[in-house]
């Protein structure tokens, strides 16, 4: 899953009035720390922060070697997306501005592992992260895009989808791609 905040790089400048861009790191800081802090509950105990790149939150369900591939972890991640646009709503209202999440999410096998020495870090790779990426690229904001495998594992655990039709993708050309409906619109 990519969750990206649109706009929010637009907003950050070294100015006098913002300590020269130091509040808008404390605010991006302040969001990915309350991002972070859903990863505490139980329910979402298989999802795995791997990395933030700017004003994006990158994350992954199923990635432990005793973890079975099934719609489980898709539903978690669909679940996640849902709790990030919630606290990311309660941070705006209490940060003046509205920002919103554009989120891409994709399902299948990567590679993950830990490169560096000197400075370690866990990454994933593989067309499955690929695609996500594009499925948030790609997107609107305010919108959860997905592919239609994560479509087809999300209707089975009674999820709404609605069709959003072909998107290209680089690398990928056109891919049939449809949009999470989130709790809210239709009152689960």
């Amino acid at each position: 899953m990519f969750a990206s905040i649109p706009g929010f790089d637009t907003l950050y400048s070294e100015d006098d009035i913002n300590h020269m861009g130091m509040e808008w790191l404390r605010l991006l800081n302040e969001m990915f720390h309350e991002f972070d802090m859903l990863l505490e509950q139980p329910e979402f105990a298989g999802v795995e922060k791997i990395k933030t790149i700017g004003s994006t939150y990158m994350a992954a369900t199923g990635l432990k070697e005793s973890d079975t591939v099934n719609d489980y972890h898709i539903y978690t991640m669909a679940l996640f997306s849902f709790a990030l646009r919630e606290k990311l709503k309660e941070i705006s209202y209490n940060a003046l501005n509205d920002f919103e999440f554009k989120i891409g999410i994709n399902t299948g096998p990567v590679v993950a592992g830990v490169i560096c020495a000197e400075k370690p870090l866990f990454d994933i790779w593989g067309d499955t992260v690929n695609v996500a990426s594009r499925m948030e690229s790609t997107g609107a904001t305010g919108e959860t895009q997905v592919t239609k495998n994560v479509e087809i594992a999300l209707t089975r655990k009674s999820l709404q989808l609605r069709h959003k039709g072909a998107v290209f993708c680089k690398g990928k050309g056109e891919l049939e791609v449809y949009l999470l409906i989130t709790p809210q619109e239709y009152n689960i």
